[in-house]
């Protein structure tokens, strides 16, 4: 499974490079934030389980497929009360993985000061 598809993004928003900056920025902070408050020990099963699920569905929305594959997997566990959750421990590495490959395209498209001077 890929890690970040790029041709799913540039689907989902039309080959619009300031939509992708947009999209992934907001992604790596709300993944971010989404990770902090999964590591949160008195967090609950269940409050756990639907920041996974918010988790999977950003994931599937930029192509960031392996990481949306790892949180389903983490919901999962989350919901049915795993003692030991083997998924949720693996989602920090998998998201790691999902944040260096949109960091390396938010590296490749175009600063948002830079002008087009076709426009």
């Amino acid at each position: 499974m890929k890690t970040f598809d790029l041709h799913h993004l540039a689907s989902q928003t039309g080959g619009d490079a300031a939509l992708q900056r947009e999209i992934l920025t907001l992604f790596a902070d709300q993944s971010t934030a989404i990770l902090s408050a999964l590591d949160d020990p008195s967090a609950l099963p269940l409050a756990r389980a639907d920041l996974a699920h918010k988790l999977t569905g950003s994931a599937k929305a930029v192509g960031a497929f392996a990481l949306a594959e790892a949180a389903a997997a983490a919901e999962a566990e989350a919901r049915a009360g795993a003692a030991a959750p083997d998924a949720l421990a693996r989602l920090p590495g998998a998201c790691e993985a999902a944040l260096a490959a949109i960091r390396r395209r938010l590296n490749e498209l175009p600063s948002p000061n830079s002008r087009n001077p076709d426009a």
